[in-house]
C-alpha cells in the first residue's frame, strides 16, 4: 500500500516537516524538492488532518477563526509511487 505526502500547488514542493507549535503557534514547515524526503502518511485522510491540526499554544487567530499555520498553503496530496522492482 503507499504512503501519501502533501505537494505545495505553487511551488511544487513537498512538506518534509511541520510544527504547528513554532514560533508561539503560528507554525514552522520545511519543505523540500525531493519526494524521497516528505513527510509521509498511511493514508490520505491522516495527510488531510495533518494539515487541518490547529494550534493548541493559540487555537484561535484573532479574526476569530481556528489557527490552522498549515493552511495557508495550497497543498495537494498524492500517493508516493512505490519503487519498481
Amino acid at each position: 500500500m503507499p504512503k501519501y505526502v502533501m505537494q505545495d500547488t505553487l511551488t511544487g514542493e513537498y512538506l518534509k516537516s511541520y510544527d504547528v507549535e513554532a514560533f508561539d503557534g503560528r507554525g514552522s514547515a520545511v519543505f523540500t524538492r525531493y519526494i524521497s524526503e516528505a513527510m509521509q502518511f498511511d493514508n490520505s485522510l491522516d495527510a488531510m488532518s495533518h494539515w487541518r491540526r490547529q494550534s493548541k499554544t493559540h487555537p484561535v487567530r484573532p479574526d476569530g477563526k481556528p489557527n490552522r499555520p498549515l493552511t495557508a498553503f495550497t497543498m495537494t496530496i498524492k500517493p508516493m509511487e512505490e519503487p519498481s522492482s
